[in-house]
């Protein structure tokens, strides 16, 4: 094995631990395993770190009964076994620092921060040039009003003044004086 795998490559990743010849490591809140006995095959296996620490329970039981025998290799294999196991519940616990996916309250989290990354396009008739539907020609010129009527003549909408721009009115002060005149 080369070190991270493809699909790791911009991912959190702990360190490379090893018992024998499988490897594992907390990559973004999983667990992956590799198995180095047979390295033309490059198959992981990602497990939660809640089955992963199940496992590690498992070998560490598994470590405290071979340690109980009288034979060399067998005090060597628990010894070896336990350190295995204190490595995979580092893992654990690195991979649940990440956030593990399987959790509820990291789910949780990831919904309430979610982007919302949906685009929408129109395909009515309102956004086909062809389905625009036929307005009235207006003549441009520096007296059309925005209320001017296309067909009402130009005059009539010029010879009322509110018409085209109302001025503003001024609110009641209620006794504030203003002094324009200073500035």
């Amino acid at each position: 094995m080369a070190g991270k795998p493809a699909w790791a490559v911009g991912a959190r990743q702990g360190p490379l631990r090893r018992h024998k010849r499988m490897v594992f490591f907390a990559c973004e809140g999983l667990i992956a395993m590799y198995d180095e006995r047979n390295p033309e095959e490059e198959v992981y296996l990602v497990v939660t770190p809640g089955e992963f620490e199940e496992r590690a329970h498992g070998l560490g039981t598994w470590a405290n009964e071979m340690g109980k025998g009288d034979e060399k290799w067998m005090k060597q294999e628990a010894r070896m076994g336990k350190q295995a196991a204190n490595d995979m519940l580092e893992t654990v616990k690195e991979a649940r620092y990440m956030g593990d996916p399987s959790d509820p309250a990291v789910r949780a989290f990831w919904a309430r921060h979610r982007r919302n990354s949906s685009i929408q396009i129109s395909l009515s008739a309102g956004s086909n040039p062809e389905g625009y539907p036929k307005l009235p020609d207006v003549d441009r010129g520096p007296n059309t009003g925005r209320t001017a009527d296309p067909g009402e003549p130009l005059g009539t909408v010029l010879d009322d003044p509110n018409r085209v721009h109302k001025p503003p009115r001024r609110k009641p002060r209620g006794g504030v004086l203003i002094m324009d005149d200073l500035l």
